[in-house]
């Protein structure tokens, strides 16, 4: 038997060669392989700034705010109080500011346009925007935010009464404050720290109440002076704002009230006058404590002040607060011990 050898050339030709199924030898084609040139573009942005369109808040005066400033700032309305919890002011009437609308960000941005500005309305709605996202940033991380001429802004919290005992579960979180009930039936029930988160302001410079007092200029709106007349038959004399009396001001007791654990007391008066107050509910004299700082409160107290100038004493102002039951220990009388000046 006679062998013949095939291999070499079938080996040398299959790479190039292909075999069908008919016999037929075809060549396998040759691919040209070429890479493709990308070209990059750069596309044109074109930036539009839109056209903001103000419009003037809908007031009851047909004159603008820079035309109302040189003639009268407060209309002012009186209000029968009804009221009978504080003693002495059922039945008497009370002057209460008329207001004429509400300006919001775009109408601030357009008004202080106006106001001798370089900038335009669309540049001051921008940064007053920024603004206010930026006070509630800061304020949220625990700054004290200084506006100069306006006022302090700061978080501050509604805080639950804690009962703080064996097994206690307490969250800084929020949430409701729990009966001292809940707490006795199940003392490990859990306990939240605040109720809610708020913004305060206080007042600083151009805007204390001294400086809006001695800025201010009031008149009676025509209803008012209306009403008045006619609930005196007529016999009403009915002034606008004649400049101020002879006599020292009452100052101004302001603060929270009912609150949980503390509150914070101030007290203002007329410009150049010493304060004087008592916390125990007894009347101030100049003998008494000079107001010099903001008070803080930690009990039940009745804070009385009187104001001091040129030897002139102005009436007693009182304001009392009470702390909430459950909040904490409340001996439920008013006394020094209620105030911390810490």
């Amino acid at each position: 038997m006679t062998f013949r050898d095939t291999a070499p050339n079938e080996c040398r030709n299959f790479a190039a060669e292909k075999r069908n199924p008919d016999g037929v030898v075809r060549n396998t084609p040759k691919v040209n392989s070429v890479t493709p040139k990308v070209i990059l573009i750069t596309p044109k942005v074109i930036y539009v700034t839109p056209k903001v369109i103000y419009v003037t808040p809908k007031v009851s005066d047909s004159m603008n705010p820079l035309e109302q400033k040189n003639i009268m700032a407060l209309e002012l309305n009186v209000t029968k109080n009804t009221n009978t919890a504080i003693q002495g002011t059922a039945g008497k009437y009370y002057a209460r500011v008329e207001y004429k609308g509400m300006y919001s960000v775009l109408d601030l941005a357009r008004y202080i346009a106006k106001h001798s500005s370089t900038y335009t309305a669309g540049e001051i709605s921008g940064m007053l925007t920024d603004l206010v996202t930026a006070i509630k940033e800061l304020t949220l991380l625990g700054y004290v935010v200084k506006i100069d001429n306006l006022g302090l802004f700061k978080a501050s919290v509604d805080a639950n009464g804690l009962t703080i005992a064996e097994k206690a579960k307490v969250s800084a979180g929020l949430g409701r404050q729990r009966t001292d009930e809940e707490i006795a039936a199940k003392p490990e029930v859990q306990q939240f720290a605040v109720g809610a988160v708020k913004m305060i302001m206080q007042a600083t410079g151009d805007t204390t109440i001294s400086a809006m007092t001695s800025d201010a200029k009031l008149s009676f709106t025509s209803k008012a002076k209306e009403k008045i007349s006619a609930l005196a038959g007529g016999q009403a004399v009915v002034e606008d704002d004649g400049g101020n009396d002879d006599t020292v001001a009452t100052p101004v007791i302001s603060g929270a009230t009912p609150f949980a654990e503390t509150t914070q007391v101030t007290i203002s008066g007329p410009a150049g006058a010493s304060i004087y107050y008592t916390a125990d509910g007894s009347t101030p004299t100049e003998e008494s404590t000079v107001y010099n700082a903001p008070l803080t409160l930690n009990n039940t107290a009745t804070i009385k002040a009187i104001a001091v100038k040129d030897n002139v004493s102005s009436e007693v102002a009182t304001k009392f607060f009470q702390k909430q039951s459950g909040g904490g220990n409340n001996d439920g009388g008013d006394n020094g011990g209620g105030l911390d000046m810490g």
